[in-house]
């Protein structure tokens, strides 16, 4: 046999041997390739699903958060007013909301308005809260006890799901407090959302994804499942599986039906292009092997595994060896002067971001010296230097802001006047010190007895001293004052 003929066997046998391996690639590392993006595309749509709860038990809590903070809900739940109902109450608002579970309860869980919507059903037969109500009660004792109204105003609420009848309910749940934020806690406001079929169908609708949702299970039960789970159910169908709130009292699991069209798709193609790979050899691999060989594989080759040993080694100084006279070589020039500016870039970008975290540090050092400066200058101008109480910047500020809140809720007022006798003879028989001595004592006294958070005990001016008295009427703040010159006198202060 001719080296002619040894040649074109080789060829033959070599394209033949090739095309086999790229069929072997194919189905192994192609098609594996497009199962992972199935799989992603999986999860992605699965995250789309989940998503669309969160943003629905997100759009609950700010309702929630907006209503259980007014003062008219405050003013309602103190003397359940039928003005605030006939105001504020209608189906319709709710239905705009999407809620169809709404409860108002006071401090002791007796409600004032509980309602449970169908908004599909007919206007006359859409309330059902004969047959549901005593369950959103109890589920609302439960609740509250998770809310701890010692936290910010922001985190005083707890959220999730429950089940009423055979549905689960994605719910917010507040305490009703004023507007600003004051207690004390007058009661607590549930708003809710029944996921009943409809509302899965228009969120299937919504987001272009078939999926279910089960029913309501434990932490337990749901944490058993795992995390996501993906399993092809058919070679034209994908399931995808997640629970949603497995970490909290109660979730149901988010079963998504997808069809498998990358995986049918790239079966195809792979047909396709191990056909065409296979005619391709047979017709050209005898004239272009040797040409391909000597002036591009070889070459490209070679400046591939340079590009790669830069990516490896973050090595921007390095340069390409490739000296061919034809596109690859210009390439390769190109290259190394794209390196240099980069290696350039690299340095200056590197000496200002040294240069940024310095000036960073020190506009940090900045802001917390002159936070710490503010503090203790606003807490110098709000304190008496030789008692520690408030002085009388501060009293008239709160006296202001307590005479503006109270005024608007009708609630009581007190102020107690409060003057040391003989307080110039003591001072001239005992001494400044003494007398220094002598107010501070009394102010000791005068915070022990006024314990209250709202209350405030102030120097108003030498021997004189104020107590405000928020919220108290005129009788408790007569018989405070009776209790402080008890106490006064039980101190026993040498006095002449």
């Amino acid at each position: 046999m001719s080296i002619s003929s040894k040649m074109t066997a080789a060829i033959v046998a070599m394209g033949l041997a090739l095309t086999f391996a790229v069929y072997l690639l194919q189905s192994n590392l192609v098609s594996t390739e497009f199962r992972k993006l199935e799989e992603n595309q999986a999860r992605t749509d699965l995250g789309r699903v989940l998503q669309r709860f969160d943003v629905l038990l997100e759009t609950i809590d700010a309702n929630v958060y907006d209503w259980a903070a007014w003062d008219d809900t405050y003013q309602f739940a103190e003397d359940n007013n039928l003005r605030f109902i006939d105001s504020n109450l209608y189906p319709e608002t709710f239905e705009n909301f999407g809620t169809d579970v709404v409860a108002f309860v006071d401090d002791d869980f007796e409600p004032l308005w509980v309602k449970v919507f169908d908004f599909a059903a007919d206007p006359g037969e859409r309330d059902l809260m004969d047959t549901h109500q005593d369950a959103v009660l109890e589920t609302m004792r439960e609740f509250a006890l998770r809310i701890d109204t010692g936290t910010s105003r922001d985190d005083q609420y707890y959220s999730g799901l429950f089940s009423l009848g055979e549905q689960p309910v994605m719910f917010s749940m507040r305490p009703i407090i004023r507007s600003d934020g004051g207690g004390p806690v007058n009661g607590y406001l549930l708003f809710g959302t029944r996921l009943t079929p409809s509302l899965v169908e228009d969120y299937r609708e919504q987001i272009s994804v078939n999926f279910d949702i089960g029913s309501l299970a434990s932490r337990d039960a749901l944490k058993s499942q795992g995390d996501t789970a993906i399993e092809n159910a058919s070679s034209e169908l994908m399931v995808a599986r997640r629970p949603y709130l497995a970490g909290q009292e109660g979730g149901f699991l988010v079963t998504a039906y997808l069809p498998r069209h990358i995986t049918q798709t790239g079966a195809r193609t792979q047909n396709r292009v191990v056909g065409v790979f296979l005619l391709i050899c047979l017709v050209i691999a005898l004239m272009t092997w040797w040409m391909l060989r000597r002036n591009l594989v070889a070459p490209l080759q070679q400046l591939k595994s340079e590009v790669l040993y830069i990516r490896r080694t973050g090595d921007w100084s390095a340069q390409s060896e490739v000296q061919t006279q034809d596109e690859i070589g210009l390439l390769a020039s190109e290259f190394n002067g794209m390196l240099k500016t980069i290696d350039e870039d690299h340095s200056k970008l590197t000496q200002l971001n040294d240069e940024l975290s310095k000036e960073q540090a020190r506009s940090l050092h900045a802001q917390k010296e002159l936070e710490r400066a503010n503090w203790e200058l606003k807490s110098l101008s709000e304190k008496d230097a030789v008692t520690g109480l408030f002085n009388r910047l501060a009293l008239e500020r709160k006296l202001d802001w307590d005479w503006s809140t109270l005024g608007r809720t009708g609630q009581p007022l007190s102020m107690l006047f409060v003057d040391i006798d003989l307080f110039k003879q003591y001072n001239d028989h005992y001494g400044h010190q003494a007398g220094d001595d002598c107010l501070r004592r009394v102010a000791i006294v005068m915070e022990s007895v006024v314990r209250r958070d709202a209350d405030m005990v102030a120097r108003y001016g030498g021997e004189e001293f104020m107590i405000l008295l928020p919220n108290t009427g005129k009788d408790e703040a007569h018989a405070l004052g009776c209790h402080l010159l008890e106490v006064i006198r039980d101190e026993a202060i040498e006095h002449i």
